[in-house]
Parts: C-alpha cells; sequence; structure tokens
C-alpha cells in the first residue's frame, strides 16, 4: 500500500477537519534529508492570509530512506471555526529548510 504511517496504512485527506484541543497525525516524505537532527515548525495562515499562532508540531517517527518518512504530531491552535493554510516547514542537519503547504478546516 502505498501510503503508510508505520505499520498503519492511511488515505491522505484532500482537507482535513481538525478538532480545537485534538491531536492530528501528519505523515511527511521527503527527498534528499540530510543526516542529523530535524526541526519542524508550523505556521497558520487564515483565509486573508493573515498569520497566527502556528499550534504545536514535533516528530515522533523518523524512517530514513529515501525517501525518507516522517510522522509528526499537530496540536492545533484554538481557531476559530473556518479555513486555514498550514505551512510546515522542516530544517535538516544541514541547516536546509523545506516547506510544504495544505489546507484545512477547523470544526467545532
Amino acid at each position: 500500500y502505498p501510503f503508510m504511517a508505520g505499520e498503519e496504512p492511511y488515505v491522505p485527506a484532500s482537507q482535513p477537519v481538525l478538532v480545537p484541543g485534538q491531536e492530528a497525525r501528519l505523515a511527511l516524505v521527503v527527498y534528499n534529508l540530510a543526516a542529523g537532527a530535524v526541526r519542524v515548525r508550523a505556521r497558520v495562515l487564515d483565509a486573508g492570509g493573515k498569520e497566527g499562532s502556528g499550534g504545536r508540531i514535533k516528530v515522533v517517527e523518523h524512517r530514513p530512506g529515501p525517501p525518507d518518512r516522517l510522522l509528526a504530531s499537530y496540536h492545533p491552535p484554538e481557531l476559530p471555526p473556518g479555513t486555514y493554510h498550514l505551512q510546515v516547514t522542516l530544517t535538516d542537519g544541514s541547516g536546509a529548510s523545506r516547506t510544504t503547504s495544505t489546507s484545512f478546516v477547523m470544526g467545532v
């Protein structure tokens, strides 16, 4: 199966619905990740592009590749219901960064 988080298959959500105070799991697949510690940072933008709190994110599993497969735990900030944009930036052991983004809906 092409999408695995550890030993568990999953189907990626095209627009996930997150719940305030509830953890979400993020699967990150990265090519050309240099050796060393990986740092991760989250940013959240509202529909107008205004940046707010990014919430809390941490890598909980790292399976070296290629590609490297990381599983992250994400706790979104308290946000009113609506559509938002999540940007996740990984910085590898060499200091190189790469950013990916997706939209999500904050439920109630």
